[in-house]
């Protein structure tokens, strides 16, 4: 019976320290999965502005391009 009583004892204390373990081991993953995420967001966020960029560079290229047609046009209407 004592036995049986120690045996219960040693599990209830292994217990306490795997619910122990547990409680650290989340204490210490909690902020590295916030970490990882507002990586993972920032960098989302950063490839949306590289994309924004691009596109900008893309509008001011345009409107390079029509106001050289538009000088065009208007050199050949001034040779008429």
């Amino acid at each position: 019976m004592f036995e049986d009583l120690q045996y219960v004892q040693s599990l209830e204390k292994e217990v306490e320290e795997l619910e122990y373990e547990k409680a650290e081991f989340s204490n210490d993953y909690d902020p590295l999965l916030q970490e990882c995420l507002s990586k993972d967001i920032m960098c989302s966020i950063l490839r949306s502005f590289d994309d924004i960029e691009e596109q900008t560079d893309m509008q001011c290229l345009y409107l390079e391009k029509t106001e050289e047609c538009e000088n065009l046009e208007l050199e050949l209407l001034k040779c008429k």
